[in-house]
């Protein structure tokens, strides 16, 4: 990746509702948008372009894609469809794909209608039944195949992931182990697993404090079967989502900072809120939080165990101790082992 192009990608947290009650899952399924919200999304985009990043991804959640109850409403949005009209910006998604096939059929249909640049791209996550797939369930995987088949339908060309949530699934999921959960579903469905931090939405510093120091104790018990090829590690890649690869959250018409922390982060307290002075965003805006944010980080630094960290550098890019900040967290929230490993694979 060229580290001097600055590429900057939104989450939108627009889909409202879900059937759904999915493991480690702290979405708030109400949700909504107005055509305010579309024209301030629409704005920001075109100002990041005209100060020269490249804007190519727009993820549309934060409830599952074929679950909600306005996903067409979301894709008809003539507001919404503008953002997609020259190809050059990925669509992503996410789907347990529990739905009906004629319900997934049918929202298929709504996409090939509405994003129709014969270059449009869509990436699909697929949160997955982690206790189904340890225990290999032959009807789960059947179903999963067949449904996955389903999306060639979309016009657009499709990529596609697992993707799991971060909670102490050693506790929850009887005979789990990552690399045999990795390992399977690469082979069974030709794809590599995720991760997804939604627990960070609780907003609770001791509720995420435990919860990571259980993940990345398994995580360590784990390393050296590990395989880079299985999953996506990019915590330990110093410009995924870091100063030159900017993801940030959109939310009733405001943008939101967003962290990485082994995943974006979704948080929509005050403190990573983005102020504007108008209508619209402009770029005075956003560098003015930017600087905002990594000056905190390197004073909070020096308070905390990060001062000499190798990895500081990376961290402060991926606001990783700002959101340590916000919650007086002390401990280091990632598994320095773990990015030792994956940095040299």
């Amino acid at each position: 990746m060229d580290s001097t192009t600055v590429r900057i990608r939104i989450n939108t947290e627009f889909l409202d509702s879900c059937k759904f009650n999915c493991a480690g899952c702290y979405v708030k399924r109400k949700n909504e948008f107005t055509d305010s919200d579309v024209n301030v999304l629409v704005n920001a985009i075109q100002m990041f372009r005209d100060s020269g990043a490249s804007f190519d991804e727009v993820i549309l959640g934060p409830t599952d894609f074929f679950s909600a109850s306005n996903t067409e409403e979301v894709l008809s949005h003539e507001g919404f469809k503008s953002i997609f009209k020259d190809g050059d910006v990925v669509l992503t998604i996410l789907t347990t794909l529990q739905e009906p096939e004629e319900r997934i059929k049918e929202l298929i249909q709504c996409v090939n209608d509405n994003l129709t640049h014969p270059n449009m791209e869509m990436e699909v996550l697929i949160p997955f039944d982690v206790q189904r797939v340890v225990n290999k369930d032959p009807f789960y995987v059947m179903e999963m195949k067949r449904k996955i088949q389903i999306l060639n339908l979309l016009n657009p060309a499709v990529d596609y992931a697992m993707q799991i949530n971060i909670h102490d699934v050693d506790k929850m999921v009887p005979g789990f182990s990552l690399p045999e959960v990795t390992r399977y579903v690469r082979d069974t469905f030709g794809t590599i697993v995720e991760f997804n931090p939604s627990f960070m939405r609780v907003k609770k510093p001791h509720i995420i404090t435990k919860v990571l120091d259980d993940w990345n104790d398994m995580l360590e018990r784990h390393l050296d079967q590990l395989a880079a090829e299985d999953i996506t590690f990019t915590m330990v890649n110093k410009y995924h989502a870091s100063y030159n690869e900017l993801t940030y959250n959109f939310k009733d018409g405001y943008l939101y900072v967003c962290p990485f922390i082994y995943e974006n982060v979704v948080d929509l307290s005050e403190a990573f809120k983005i102020e504007r002075q108008g209508e619209y965003y402009v770029i005075d805006d956003i560098n003015a939080k930017d600087v905002s944010v990594i000056g905190d980080q390197y004073e909070y630094s020096s308070e905390v165990e990060c001062a000499t960290c190798e990895f500081q550098g990376s961290c402060v890019g991926k606001k990783v101790l700002y959101y340590m900040k916000q919650y007086n967290i002390a401990k280091c929230v990632v598994s320095k082992p773990v990015m030792a490993y994956y940095g040299t694979q």
